[in-house]
């Protein structure tokens, strides 16, 4: 019989969730051969071509990922902006796309640093932001998104205007989030950053007790919306636990320094294989070492923390 590609797609979508909780990127790379063999079946014209082409971005994006080899991003990049293309502007799906290519050209200025690469990003996701009216579910992750790509303007170029837009964009997207909200959590933990950040350079410890506040309620918030035995979202934890650092180092407050390190010692444990290695939470739990050990004198300490930065540097 016929291969059916709804069917082929099917299963390399349960390819993809099953590829979330292993490390075997051999799983990513049968879901993309599924993918292939769907689209060179569907006729270029059909309507359901782009949602094959879709996936198939997704299932690139996450072997970049897993990876970092840089022919799985551009092919995502390609794939998407053969979508554009393809879809009408007024198409309900068309800002959703703009999105991902904003998100997917954000990566790769992280790995490049082409300006160019990051300037394409920005003006992309204000688009997409632009297109989404407010009260539209969609439209809080696509504010999120551009608050990143102004994270990165901001740390490039100096211009405060760029921070000034992240913050505001942010707090609309907590306003948009009350307690109980499913992205309440991602709201309040990318402000906390974006407030963190502000502190840590103006030396406002006030703010960042503001921070921290919102770096705590997402963590809180996370943990609630879990059930049975899923995992803590590694970012959260993560970013708690770098701002609390930032909080040791503005006051000196110990306790704020070994809870910084319990917290990523857990952001580390919460890091799951779809996340790619854990060489950013440990490069923060290594920092934290490092103080601890300037403060105590402790060989221990000391002896961890050159541990961690050799696990940073092996990734």
């Amino acid at each position: 019989p016929a291969a059916d590609p709804l069917g082929l797609a099917a299963r390399a979508t349960a390819l993809i969730a099953a590829s979330r909780s292993s490390a075997d990127t051999r799983l990513l790379l049968e879901a993309l051969a599924l993918v292939d063999a769907a689209l060179a079946i569907v006729p270029s014209e059909h309507p359901d071509r782009i949602l094959h082409v879709g996936l198939g971005c997704d299932i690139r994006q996450a072997l970049f990922v897993r990876t970092s080899e840089m022919a799985h991003l551009d092919e995502a990049i390609r794939l998407i902006r053969m979508i554009l293309v393809e879809l009408p502007r007024a198409h309900f799906t068309y800002p959703g796309y703009l999105t991902g290519l904003g998100s997917l050209l954000r990566m790769r200025f992280q790995h490049t640093s082409e300006m160019r690469v990051l300037e394409e990003a920005l003006k992309t996701c204000r688009e997409a932001v632009a297109m989404t009216p407010r009260g539209d579910a969609a439209r809080i992750g696509r504010v999120n998104i551009l608050a990143r790509v102004l994270q990165y303007m901001y740390i490039c170029t100096s211009v405060e205007s760029y921070r000034s837009e992240r913050l505001n964009l942010l707090r609309e997207s907590v306003g948009a989030t009350p307690p109980g909200h499913p992205d309440r959590a991602a709201s309040v933990s990318a402000l906390g950053e974006a407030l963190g950040e502000a502190a840590e350079a103006s030396g406002d410890t006030d703010q960042l007790n503001e921070a921290l506040e919102y770096l705590r309620e997402a963590v809180a918030a996370d943990a609630r919306s879990r059930t049975g035995a899923g995992r803590p979202t590694s970012l959260y934890l993560s970013r708690l636990g770098t701002f609390l650092r930032v909080r040791y180092g503005l006051t000196r407050d110990l306790r704020a320094l070994e809870e910084s390190i319990e917290t990523l010692r857990a952001a580390v444990a919460a890091t799951g294989p779809d996340e790619g290695p854990p060489h950013v939470e440990l490069d923060h739990l290594g920092s934290s070492l490092h103080a601890l050990f300037q403060r105590t004198e402790q060989l221990s300490v000391l002896e961890e923390s050159v541990r961690i930065s050799r696990e940073v540097l092996a990734v």
